[in-house]
């Protein structure tokens, strides 16, 4: 399903991503990429909260991708503050 997800985050159908992202998860829910990549769709749908524990979870399965760590560090400015839309 992450073979889904990936293409739709590219072409910036992020909700289309998001639905295909949540089934990897459910699928395999121990694979680090499939919770950074979770986390990037829900950063750009303005889902911040989401988004930290989705990178937060990555780094905790192990994710070193410094792109996770730094997108990871901006949810934290808005954590708490955003709501979904």
């Amino acid at each position: 399903m992450n073979r889904m997800a990936l293409p739709n985050f590219n072409l910036a159908n992020f909700v289309t991503a998001l639905s295909y992202s949540f089934r990897a998860i459910e699928i395999n829910p121990i694979n680090h990429e499939f919770f950074a990549l979770r986390g990037e769709i829900n950063f750009n749908l303005g889902n911040i909260d989401d988004a930290f524990l989705d990178f937060t979870r990555a780094i905790e399965l192990g994710s070193q991708d410094h792109e996770v760590f730094s997108i990871g560090r901006n949810c934290t400015e808005g954590w708490g503050t955003t709501t979904k839309p």
